[in-house]
Protein backbone atom coordinates (compact mmCIF):
# COMPACT_ATOMS: atom_id res chain seq x y z
CA UNK A 1 0.00 0.00 0.00
CA UNK A 2 1.09 3.55 -0.62
CA UNK A 3 1.28 5.19 2.78
CA UNK A 4 3.92 7.83 2.52
CA UNK A 5 6.53 9.08 0.11
CA UNK A 6 10.09 7.81 0.17
CA UNK A 7 12.78 10.06 1.73
CA UNK A 8 13.28 11.86 -1.60
CA UNK A 9 9.58 12.78 -1.70
CA UNK A 10 8.53 10.31 -4.43
CA UNK A 11 6.20 7.35 -4.29
CA UNK A 12 7.06 3.86 -5.50
CA UNK A 13 5.25 3.35 -8.80
CA UNK A 14 4.74 -0.40 -8.29
CA UNK A 15 3.19 0.20 -4.86
CA UNK A 16 0.96 2.85 -6.39
CA UNK A 17 -0.22 0.55 -9.22
CA UNK A 18 -0.90 -2.29 -6.76
CA UNK A 19 -2.93 0.06 -4.57
CA UNK A 20 -4.96 1.25 -7.55
CA UNK A 21 -5.53 -2.35 -8.67
CA UNK A 22 -6.84 -3.29 -5.23
CA UNK A 23 -9.30 -0.40 -5.39
CA UNK A 24 -10.65 -1.37 -8.81
CA UNK A 25 -14.05 -3.03 -9.03
CA UNK A 26 -13.92 -6.75 -9.81
CA UNK A 27 -14.31 -7.78 -13.47
CA UNK A 28 -13.08 -4.41 -14.72
CA UNK A 29 -9.92 -4.22 -16.79
CA UNK A 30 -7.54 -1.91 -14.97
CA UNK A 31 -4.02 -0.65 -15.52
CA UNK A 32 -2.57 -3.67 -13.70
CA UNK A 33 -4.33 -6.00 -16.15
CA UNK A 34 -2.53 -4.51 -19.16
CA UNK A 35 0.85 -6.17 -19.53
CA UNK A 36 3.63 -5.74 -22.09
CA UNK A 37 4.40 -8.88 -24.10
CA UNK A 38 7.95 -9.12 -22.76
CA UNK A 39 6.70 -9.00 -19.17
CA UNK A 40 4.00 -11.58 -19.93
CA UNK A 41 6.58 -13.92 -21.40
CA UNK A 42 8.74 -13.62 -18.31
CA UNK A 43 5.83 -14.09 -15.87
CA UNK A 44 3.49 -16.43 -17.75
CA UNK A 45 3.06 -18.91 -14.90
CA UNK A 46 2.14 -16.15 -12.43
CA UNK A 47 -0.23 -14.54 -14.95
CA UNK A 48 -1.89 -17.90 -15.61
CA UNK A 49 -2.50 -18.33 -11.87
CA UNK A 50 -4.04 -14.83 -11.68
CA UNK A 51 -6.27 -15.56 -14.67
CA UNK A 52 -7.35 -18.89 -13.19
CA UNK A 53 -8.30 -16.95 -10.03
CA UNK A 54 -10.61 -14.70 -12.07
CA UNK A 55 -8.49 -11.92 -13.59
CA UNK A 56 -8.37 -11.13 -17.28
CA UNK A 57 -5.17 -9.80 -18.78
CA UNK A 58 -4.59 -7.76 -21.93
CA UNK A 59 -1.14 -8.29 -23.37
CA UNK A 60 0.29 -5.46 -25.43
CA UNK A 61 2.88 -5.50 -28.18
CA UNK A 62 4.57 -2.31 -29.28
CA UNK A 63 2.25 -0.35 -27.01
CA UNK A 64 -1.00 -1.63 -28.55
CA UNK A 65 -3.37 -4.36 -27.36
CA UNK A 66 -2.34 -7.66 -28.91
CA UNK A 67 -4.03 -10.63 -27.19
CA UNK A 68 -6.07 -11.37 -24.08
CA UNK A 69 -5.44 -14.01 -21.48
CA UNK A 70 -8.64 -15.42 -19.96
CA UNK A 71 -9.68 -18.59 -18.18
CA UNK A 72 -10.61 -21.44 -20.57
CA UNK A 73 -13.98 -21.95 -18.87
CA UNK A 74 -14.78 -18.26 -19.30
CA UNK A 75 -13.84 -18.50 -22.99
CA UNK A 76 -16.22 -21.46 -23.39
CA UNK A 77 -18.92 -19.40 -21.67
CA UNK A 78 -18.30 -16.45 -24.04
CA UNK A 79 -18.60 -18.80 -27.03
CA UNK A 80 -21.83 -20.23 -25.61
CA UNK A 81 -23.24 -16.70 -25.23
CA UNK A 82 -22.28 -15.94 -28.82
CA UNK A 83 -24.08 -19.06 -30.10
CA UNK A 84 -27.15 -18.21 -28.04
CA UNK A 85 -27.18 -14.68 -29.46
CA UNK A 86 -27.02 -16.08 -33.01
CA UNK A 87 -29.94 -18.41 -32.23
CA UNK A 88 -31.98 -15.50 -30.86
CA UNK A 89 -31.28 -13.49 -34.02
CA UNK A 90 -32.36 -16.43 -36.18
CA UNK A 91 -35.58 -16.80 -34.17
CA UNK A 92 -36.21 -13.06 -34.57
CA UNK A 93 -35.71 -13.32 -38.35
CA UNK A 94 -38.05 -16.33 -38.52
CA UNK A 95 -40.71 -14.42 -36.55
CA UNK A 96 -40.41 -11.45 -38.92
CA UNK A 97 -40.77 -13.83 -41.84
CA UNK A 98 -43.89 -15.37 -40.31
CA UNK A 99 -45.30 -11.88 -39.73
CA UNK A 100 -44.68 -11.07 -43.40
CA UNK A 101 -46.50 -14.25 -44.45
CA UNK A 102 -49.47 -13.38 -42.23
CA UNK A 103 -49.52 -9.84 -43.66
CA UNK A 104 -49.48 -11.22 -47.20
CA UNK A 105 -46.04 -9.78 -47.97
CA UNK A 106 -44.95 -12.80 -50.00
CA UNK A 107 -43.48 -13.46 -53.42
CA UNK A 108 -43.24 -16.59 -55.48
CA UNK A 109 -39.78 -18.06 -54.86
CA UNK A 110 -39.12 -18.91 -58.51
CA UNK A 111 -40.06 -15.41 -59.65
CA UNK A 112 -37.87 -13.80 -56.94
CA UNK A 113 -34.86 -16.05 -57.74
CA UNK A 114 -35.16 -15.36 -61.47
CA UNK A 115 -35.25 -11.61 -60.76
CA UNK A 116 -32.09 -11.88 -58.66
CA UNK A 117 -30.33 -13.90 -61.38
CA UNK A 118 -31.35 -11.36 -64.04
CA UNK A 119 -30.07 -8.52 -61.84
CA UNK A 120 -26.71 -10.24 -61.36
CA UNK A 121 -26.40 -10.98 -65.07
CA UNK A 122 -27.19 -7.35 -65.94
CA UNK A 123 -24.57 -6.09 -63.45
CA UNK A 124 -21.88 -8.43 -64.82
CA UNK A 125 -22.47 -7.17 -68.38
CA UNK A 126 -21.85 -3.54 -67.43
Amino acid sequence: MVDSPSPDGSYDVQDFVQTICQLEAPMAISACDVIPFSQARANLSELADQVKAGAEKVITKNGESYVALIDAQRLDYYHQLERERIHLLLIDCANKGLDDVQAGKVKDAKVALNAIKRSRTDKSRT
